[in-house]
């Protein structure tokens, strides 16, 4: 009995062992098929296949598993396919298009997309640069089309300090696959370093000269454009419209917005602060929360008030107010009512005449109907 499980045993065992020795040699023909057709896709674009930088490891979890150099449409190219292994004893591979401009933009920019966290080398966190000169490229409408339509291929484009990288999920060796990703990363490189020069050292500064420039004339208010600010009287009221940098998602990152103040005469008397709603805040007064409500639904959902005394505070909430304010919300990224002050945001720097110049009316139409609304409603003795 015992002889006859040790025959087994020894079957399994070698049964195992060649289980083993066939994958590994299936491995390695997949390998030996795989380099052999990235050899074939070189060729066929006049690339060169060269060894990983720095060797194959990149880190622990990842590393360079093939690369080909070359030149196209006179910009210096590099395509890489990284193998990133994932759980369960799984690995997934990302192929990479790269395009380096001719000298780094230092315009801040930084690898985030989704996909390019499959390459360590690339993601290396913010990095220092004119922000400015950054926001004018991604503002761009050429580069903006330019973005929207590599997203009909497998690629993912995404602009850095000293290139442009196209990442796709997998691995690809057709010469065709990748020639058409290529082509739409340098068209895209082209229109960015097209936009870049168009920017010139400061953009922002030469916005505010020429379109808030013609604002600031229309209603007479003084433009500042090193301070990046304009300010004044309009509708009657203490104005002034400023940009402002805000954080984003990415640390070390920031965006701009555009902040358009009312600054009143007096204080309105009745310690106001009015907010937009928020989610946490809904379930505040639901629970009873104490801010004041004005009897009208639509405002009522959107803003959050308080102050006192409570009649006099929805005497200053006329309904001409109440729709300014309403007018405001739906396009302000951030609106604060206080008792000396009207502040709105708009997210990003606002570019367009017409749009800057209805957005600075409708805000200074609704500091005026509130402090009018004050005039009319509260009474000498608390002023």
């Amino acid at each position: 009995m015992d002889a006859f499980f040790w025959v087994l045993a020894a079957l399994f065992m070698a049964a195992m062992v060649g289980i083993t020795a066939v994958l590994i040699a299936m491995g390695r023909s997949r390998t030996t098929q795989q380099r052999g057709t990235w050899r074939e896709a070189a060729a066929q674009l006049g690339f060169e296949v060269v060894p990983p930088p720095g060797g194959s490891l990149l880190s622990a979890t990842r590393y360079i598993h093939a690369t080909m150099r070359g030149q196209r449409g006179g910009m210096r190219v590099q395509l890489d396919v990284v193998r990133f292994p994932t759980d369960h004893n799984s690995v997934t591979y990302y192929t990479h298009l790269r395009v380096f401009f001719p000298e780094p933009l230092r315009a801040g920019f930084v690898a985030m997309p989704p996909v390019v966290a499959g390459s360590g080398d690339y993601a290396t966190g913010p990095t220092a640069g004119n922000h400015d000169v950054g926001w004018a490229i991604n503002a761009s409408p050429e580069v903006i089309e330019a973005l929207h339509r590599s997203r009909r291929h497998p690629f993912e484009p995404c602009i850095v300090d000293d290139g442009v990288i196209s990442s796709a999920r997998g691995m690809y060796a057709s010469a065709q696959v990748l020639a058409d990703g290529l082509d739409d990363a340098l068209d895209l490189a082209q229109r960015v370093l097209a936009a870049h020069r168009e920017a010139g050292p400061d953009p922002v500064g030469k916005l505010m000269g020429e379109v808030w420039a013609r604002v600031a004339r229309s209603h007479g208010l003084t433009l500042e454009v090193e301070q990046r600010r304009m300010f004044g009287r309009c509708e009657g009221v203490r104005v002034c419209v400023d940009t402002v940098s805000v954080a984003s998602g990415t640390p070390g990152m920031e965006h701009r917005s555009t902040r358009f103040t009312v600054r009143f005469d007096r204080p309105l008397g009745v310690g106001l602060e009015l907010t937009q709603q928020r989610a946490g805040q809904r379930l505040e007064r639901l629970l009873g929360g104490q801010d004041l409500e004005v009897g009208d639904p639509d405002f009522d959902g959107r803003f959050v008030v308080r102050g006192e005394p409570a009649d006099q505070v929805r005497a200053l909430l006329t309904p001409e107010v109440r729709a300014a304010l309403v007018r405001i919300q739906s396009v302000a990224s951030r609106l604060v009512v206080q008792d000396d002050h009207l502040m709105a945001e708009l997210a990003g720097l606002v570019t367009d005449e017409a749009s800057l110049d209805k957005s600075l009316v409708t805000v200074a139409r609704a500091g005026a109907a509130l402090a009018q609304a004050t005039q009319r409603e509260v009474s000498p003795y608390r002023a």
